[in-house]
């Protein structure tokens, strides 16, 4: 490819195209060879209507959630809950314990509707 970009007025260059849409020049031309994209070749560079450029719409990437999970909905009045659990422990029973909060967790039991965060703190 060539420096020289011809200046065709209502067209821009792939490499325009990408900052104004926010993608990487390659994806660009990727849109192009899928058709997605008009173009034409002027002077040995690509070059795309701008009004298609503002046009395009880019498509949504991965499969669309069916519902909510639970740990994302907000109660009514979107107030925060606290729930804290402290536990003490005897000398040398920390490995059991962080065993045990394992199987909790793996079983899907630690999971109360609402939950945004989980912490765990060693004192």
């Amino acid at each position: 490819m060539t420096d020289d970009i011809p200046d065709l007025p209502g067209y821009v260059s792939t490499k325009e195209a990408a900052k104004l849409l926010g993608v990487s020049e390659r994806r660009v031309r990727l849109y192009i060879e899928m058709k997605r994209l008009p173009a034409v070749r002027a002077a040995d560079v690509l070059m795309i209507p701008l009004e298609d450029v503002k046009n395009f719409q880019r498509k949504i990437v991965g499969r669309p959630r069916k519902n909510t999970l639970a740990w994302r909905i907000s109660s009514a009045e979107n107030t925060q809950f606290v729930t804290a659990i402290s536990v003490q422990i005897r000398a040398n029973q920390e490995k059991t314990l962080l065993k045990r909060l394992e199987e909790i967790k793996s079983s899907g039991q630690y999971v109360f509707p609402g939950t945004v965060a989980r912490y765990f703190f060693k004192e």
